[in-house]
């Protein structure tokens, strides 16, 4: 077990930073983590413990215009999720 695996990072300017909250599934979390930043299972699981312990988790570096583009595809993939029926 590696408590600090490699961490896919991007390239930016700006952070993004998740945030944790008592009402996201983890399991919606997770499945952001993985297909909108690319992240491992090991990575995605990092990231989010790192957020539920220390209230926040940079997650990511983008320029803006790319992050922007992220969070709308983070709330594609959460609506997504919803319509499926999945509790987010």
């Amino acid at each position: 077990f590696n408590p600090n695996p490699t961490r896919n990072m991007g390239a930016g300017s700006q952070q993004i930073v998740l945030l944790n909250d008592n009402e996201t599934d983890a399991q919606l979390v997770l499945y952001v983590l993985n297909t909108v930043f690319n992240k491992d299972p090991l990575e995605c699981s990092y990231v989010m413990n790192d957020a539920h312990y220390n209230g926040r988790s940079v997650c990511f570096f983008a320029d803006p215009a790319d992050a922007t583009r992220l969070l709308q595809e983070v709330e594609n993939k959460k609506n997504e999720w919803i319509l499926q029926g999945c509790p987010a």
